[in-house]
C-alpha cells in the first residue's frame, strides 16, 4: 500500500507500506515534508495507522526544504535512517548552486528554507546512494535514478519497472490535479522568476 500526503506550500510525502519476515508491518517515506508542520505531519500519519517508530528509513529526492525539511526531526526521534544523493549535504549548505540560475534565485532558496521550516541533518545522519541501486521494500524494487541535474543539482527519481511507479519529487508535475490554490501559487513563482518551477508549468501562464 502507497499513502500519498500532500502539504501546505507545495511537498508531498509518499509513505510505503509492507509487511517483514517477521508478518510486522513497516513503512518507508519517500521526502518528509517542511519542518514546519512537523508535528502536523506526524499526526497525519498516525491518523492513518501508521506508527512512526515502525519507519525504517526516509529516501530523499532532493534538498528542497518542503521535501525534506522534517528529516532531521524523524531521525532525532525515531532513530530513522536518511538516504539521499551524495550532493544532499552540499546543496543545503550552499556549496554547490542549482542547475539553473538566476538573481532570484539564492534569496529565493533562503527565504524558503526560513519560511517553511528546515532542520538540517547532520552529515553522519546522511546514508548516500550508491551507484544503481536498487531499494527493495516489500514488492517494490525502486531503481535509484540520478538526474543529472534536474529540478535540483541533488534530484533523484526512484522506479519500480515492475509496477510502472514513478516517483519524482518536484521535476514533474501534473496540472490536471492541482487545486486553483496551488496554480496561484505556481503563477506567482513563475512571475518571481524563480528558476527552480519546471518549464512544463508556463502553460500557468496562459
Amino acid at each position: 500500500m502507497i499513502y500519498e500526503f500532500i502539504l501546505p506550500f507545495g511537498g508531498n510525502i509518499h509513505v510505503i507500506q509492507y509487511v517483514n519476515k517477521e508478518g510486522e508491518k513497516r513503512y518507508v517515506m519517500i521526502d518528509s515534508g517542511p519542518g514546519i508542520y512537523y508535528l502536523e505531519i506526524l499526526g497525519m500519519l498516525m491518523e492513518k495507522g501508521i506508527d512512526p517508530t515502525a519507519i525504517d528509513m526516509i529516501l530523499l529526492t532532493h534538498s528542497d526544504a518542503d521535501h525534506a525539511g522534517s528529516a532531521a526531526y524523524f531521525a532525532k526521534d525515531f532513530d530513522i535512517k536518511i538516504k539521499a544523493h551524495s550532493d544532499f549535504w552540499d546543496r543545503i549548505k550552499n556549496r554547490i548552486p542549482d542547475t539553473v540560475v538566476s538573481p532570484v534565485s539564492q534569496p529565493y532558496t533562503e527565504f524558503c528554507k526560513a519560511i517553511i521550516g528546515f532542520e538540517t541533518p547532520k552529515r553522519d545522519e546522511i546514508e548516500h546512494f550508491s551507484a544503481e541501486e536498487i531499494i527493495k521494500i516489500g514488492a517494490l524494487n525502486l531503481a535509484v535514478l540520478n538526474s543529472s541535474g534536474g529540478h535540483t543539482s541533488d534530484s533523484v527519481y526512484f522506479y519500480d519497472e515492475a509496477h510502472k511507479i514513478l516517483f519524482t519529487g518536484d521535476a514533474f508535475t501534473d496540472l490536471n490535479a492541482m487545486d486553483d490554490s496551488s496554480k496561484e501559487l505556481l503563477r506567482a513563482m513563475i512571475t518571481l522568476g524563480n528558476p527552480q518551477v519546471n518549464a512544463n508549468l508556463i502553460a500557468l501562464r496562459e
